[in-house]
């Protein structure tokens, strides 16, 4: 599970630096919609812990569980994006927007 959340983290992370990189202009969106920028892994977190989880510490327990959602968050932002073929506003563009006005 340890390995599954590392993975899961440091793919969000990087989806979330291309989305930075196309927000400012350093990357096209055509780069980022290409498959191999994108989190095409839908079943990192498709099944639940492989292991008893009663020794486990509740703070794991919990870490794990939101990083699973987490990364479904960013999954179904990833084919909001890239999959309607432009056809809706950027979410994340927008919000970063919003948050740089502040």
């Amino acid at each position: 599970e340890c390995n599954r959340i590392t993975t899961g983290i440091m793919q969000a992370i990087s989806w979330c630096l291309m989305q930075k990189g196309v927000k400012s202009g350093e990357i096209t969106v055509d780069f980022a919609s290409e498959k191999k920028n994108r989190l095409t892994d839908n079943e990192l977190f498709s099944e639940d812990l492989n292991c008893d989880p009663e020794p486990l510490p509740k703070e794991f327990i919990n870490y794990s569980e939101r990083t699973r959602a987490l990364y479904i968050r960013i999954v179904r932002i990833d084919r909001l994006l890239y999959e309607n073929n432009g056809s809706i506003e950027n979410p994340v563009h927008n919000m970063m927007n919003k948050i740089e006005k502040i």
